[in-house]
């Protein structure tokens, strides 16, 4: 019996060495291939232009999609000092009933919303969410806040969600949301860039805006 319980301890620090030693590989296969590497790739990123566009499109098989909004690891980048790693993620559920999709906002940032259906924005709290069906012939307006007053935002970057239905090569429906890049207030310093790859908002033309507003 003494033997099977030695056995069966040397089995365990054997078998928990071997995970620490993984463990430790992966880390340090992190710091030095992955990290320089995904630090190289930031560099590159310019900063965000107005007009720019994303579009995904979803088949019919398609069934839960995610869009992630935010800095360098998200599907749509926007490399902007107070901006979180993945400010607002988007869940795309289809909908048995519409045959639409549900649209779910998690906001893990400042983010304000205007559903197809009202007329006027709002901060999502927790989360936000309506049907794709909505989106036809109109479009949301979503709001990227760094800063905020009295729960309007002042430094933003706004995109449009717009959709639209269409045929693959085997006439299969599918439906394509489309998100536009509307506004940048205030505009970006492209030389502002720093080490991380971060770009700042323009503080003067900021300034001046709010001079021009007050005269």
């Amino acid at each position: 019996m003494l033997f099977l319980v030695t056995s069966s301890w040397l089995d365990f620090l054997v078998a928990l060495i071997g995970f620490i030693s993984l463990i430790s590989m992966g880390l340090l296969s992190f710091i030095l291939w992955i990290r320089p590497v995904k630090k190289k790739l930031s560099l590159k990123i310019s900063p965000p232009k107005i007009g720019f566009q994303k579009k995904f499109i979803f088949g019919k098989k398609d069934r839960f999609f995610q869009v992630k909004i935010g800095l360098f690891d998200t599907d749509i980048v926007l490399p902007l000092k107070g901006l979180k790693d993945k400010h607002l993620v988007i869940d795309f559920r289809r909908n048995s009933h519409t045959k639409g999709y549900d649209l779910t906002f998690h906001a893990n940032g400042n983010s304000f919303l205007q559903p197809p259906r009202m007329k006027s924005l709002k901060k999502i709290k927790k989360t936000e969410t309506f049907n794709s069906i909505e989106l036809i012939n109109r479009a949301a307006l979503i709001i990227l806040a760094v800063s905020v007053f009295q729960d309007a935002p002042i430094q933003f970057v706004e995109l449009e969600l717009s959709s639209k239905y269409s045929f693959d090569s085997k006439k299969q429906p599918r439906i394509e949301f489309l998100f536009t890049l509307l506004r940048i207030k205030p505009n970006i310093d492209d030389l502002s860039r720093d080490k991380t790859g971060l770009y700042s908002f323009m503080t003067s033309s900021f300034n001046q805006e709010d001079d021009e507003t007050s005269d």
